[in-house]
């Protein structure tokens, strides 16, 4: 069942992990790599800029209100943990279709939107695709990826 905090719908398990995790100190984008080891994050929100898999790019007026408002916080960190879950799918996924992931992420937006993209190589030829996620669809954003991959 998704949960909705602030604009975005999460998983209950994001809801929680991110409940259980909430802190409110230091910085938004340290404390997220300390959360999720697994994953890279980094302020550039370019797709296709970051190599290999696993990438969170948050904009950096997003760090700052995940800094000054505890709601903002625990909204980004729930949406970071269900990118997180789903990173772990995508090779798999991928692979199943005959195609070799090469590279993907996730893209937190300077308005506050949601978007993935990937690079994938597979029959001689190498594919670049980027998806808009509708976080604010209580039918799940989730599932629209893991369908549309």
């Amino acid at each position: 069942m998704a949960i909705k905090i602030g604009n975005s719908w999460v998983s209950e398990d994001a809801y929680a992990h991110a409940k259980a995790k909430a802190s409110g100190n230091g910085k938004a984008l340290n404390s997220m790599s300390e959360k999720y080891p697994d994953m890279n994050f980094s302020t550039d929100t370019r797709p296709y800029k970051a190599a290999g898999n696993n990438n969170i790019a948050i904009a950096p007026n997003i760090l700052r209100q995940m800094q000054n408002n505890p709601e903002k916080a625990l909204e980004y960190d729930a949406l970071a943990y269900d990118c997180a879950q789903i990173s772990k799918k995508l090779p798999a996924m991928f692979a199943g279709k005959g195609l070799n992931l090469k590279a993907h992420g996730f893209i937190i937006e300077p308005g506050g939107g949601l978007s993935s993209w990937s690079i994938t190589e597979g029959s001689g030829i190498k594919q670049k695709q980027a998806t808009p996620l509708h976080k604010k669809d209580k039918n799940n954003w989730i599932s629209s990826i893991l369908q549309q991959k």
